[in-house]
């Protein structure tokens, strides 16, 4: 990441539990912590929920619905697969599709054949 510009590093368990009180009932089990003290940091959930800058561009944000998976052709994607009671069923068409699922990324990606290195943070025991 550093190579990328980021200003990215480790700290100690007491600088983790300083940045994030909520760390503190694991202090003990915590080595070190990734940190990157100039990115920007935002609540992932309040900006889906508000939609930032993309719904004044004109994204449409489907909160709420289940996805199957993506329906593609050759290298194109062609929809995304809907499935339940919420959503109904179907295939949703776009212009463009966003994958920001974290972790989940990738196994929404490996049936294309999109490999992706994104794992979920994990306690070191």
């Amino acid at each position: 990441m550093r190579e990328h510009g980021s200003d990215c590093g480790l700290i100690g368990a007491d600088d983790a539990v300083a940045i994030e009180p909520a760390l503190a009932h694991i202090r003990p089990r915590i080595a070190e912590r990734a940190s990157a003290p100039t990115t920007i940091r935002g609540c992932a959930h309040l900006h889906a929920r508000t939609g930032g800058a993309g719904r004044a561009a004109g994204v449409e944000f489907r909160l709420r619905s289940t996805i199957a998976g993506i329906a593609a052709a050759g290298d194109a994607v062609e929809g995304v697969k809907l499935a339940g009671a919420a959503t109904g069923t179907g295939i949703l068409r776009a212009d463009a599709y966003v994958v920001a699922l974290g972790s989940y990324s990738p196994l929404l990606l490996r049936p294309l054949g999109v490999r992706l290195n994104i794992y979920p943070p994990r306690a070191i025991p």
